[in-house]
């Protein structure tokens, strides 16, 4: 995979997660998605934290995609949940990525890779350039070069 399309995947991906978070109005007590961007999607991935209050949230999306198949587009598909600033050192990451396996991997994708916690990945957002060009042989740029190769062979 060139570089390029390494880029391209990724302003994709973000521009993405910025619209959807622009739509999207997150409270443990109430979800609301609008169902204008809904009606037209195909699909749609849910990026999450390894945190308890993620999956809390992850049982609420799903409620409200449920609802949004039955009643605005039945075409509606999840195609995945990638999770992301993984501490994989820490027990309390490896136990919520179980129980996130556990809950939902008979009936979600979850994509095998998970991208790293890592200071340089939050360098980026500060620099405002792409993992590739702040460290192109870091464990976030390997993870992100992964998750792409995994979706390609998914699709």
């Amino acid at each position: 995979m060139n570089h390029l399309t390494k880029d391209l995947f990724l302003m994709v991906n973000n521009n993405l997660i910025n619209e959807a978070m622009k739509n999207l109005r997150c409270q443990l007590s109430d979800i609301r998605i609008l169902s204008d961007k809904l009606q037209e999607a195909l699909s749609i991935h849910f990026v999450l934290l390894p945190q308890y209050l993620s999956l809390k949230g992850l049982e609420q999306l799903l409620q409200t995609i449920a609802k949004v198949r039955r009643q605005i587009n039945p075409r509606l598909e999840i195609s995945g949940i990638l999770l992301t600033m993984v501490d994989a050192r820490t027990n309390y990451a490896k136990e919520i990525i179980s129980l996130l396996k556990e809950t939902y991997g008979d009936r979600l994708n979850i994509f095998a890779g998970h991208i790293p916690l890592s200071v340089r990945a939050s360098e980026t957002s500060a620099e405002g350039k792409s993992i590739y060009l702040h460290d192109p042989s870091g464990k976030v740029a390997a993870a992100y070069e992964a998750l792409v190769k995994e979706v390609m062979r998914d699709e």
